[in-house]
């Protein structure tokens, strides 16, 4: 979830202005925000000029970063991760959702039964390998970790991506889990 996201695109895109003859060299500059893959449909829609305001994305156009316009880039504090593949190989939850910050990286692994599920919390600042889960197997839930899934919990609802399939709230609710290679039963994605 430290993937560099990079665009190429010819460096008078966005000024009409300037003519191809004297065009400027383009730049290579950083951002240090945060951008989601679910952002990226909704900005090449934008960059082709799709009128898409009839149908509902849940991301955010990454073009106001491309113009350079500060005023209208999203501010992502933080960012969500979303993974749906019911048909995902055994041993593999179908289901991932994960909240990345630049502090912290909280994800909660479920099936589609919500019946089982695994959590990791990360901090990234102390941590940067993830070597060192926060909310390691067979531990007791703490004000931290409900803090966390609470987090997790607005963002999926402010970007529409909480699961229909169950009850998402009372089924990962944070508790005490079990690693999966320590269940007594197989594994099986339904």
């Amino acid at each position: 979830m430290n993937i560099p996201l990079v665009i190429n695109y010819p460096s008078n895109w966005f000024n009409s202005d300037v003519s191809d003859t004297d065009a400027p060299v383009s730049t290579n500059r950083s951002i240090p925000q945060l951008v989601s893959s679910i952002d990226i449909l909704p900005t090449i829609a934008d960059l082709a000029g799709i009128d898409c305001s009839q149908y509902q994305y849940r991301g955010t156009s990454l073009v106001p970063f491309l113009r350079n316009d500060s005023s209208l880039c999203p501010s992502n504090e933080e960012i969500l991760f979303t993974f749906d593949e019911p048909l995902a190989p055994r041993g593999i939850p179908g289901y991932i959702r994960c909240i990345r910050t630049h502090d912290i990286k909280y994800a909660v692994y479920f099936t589609g039964d919500g019946m089982k599920m695994e959590y990791e919390m990360y901090s990234l600042q102390e941590d940067p390998h993830e070597m060192n889960n926060l909310c390691p197997p067979n531990s007791i839930p703490n004000d931290r970790w409900y803090s966390w899934h609470e987090r997790l919990t607005r963002l999926m609802k402010r970007k529409g991506a909480v699961p229909t399939d169950f009850d998402w709230e009372s089924m990962s609710t944070p508790k005490e889990w079990h690693h999966l290679a320590d269940l007594s039963k197989p594994y099986v994605i339904c």
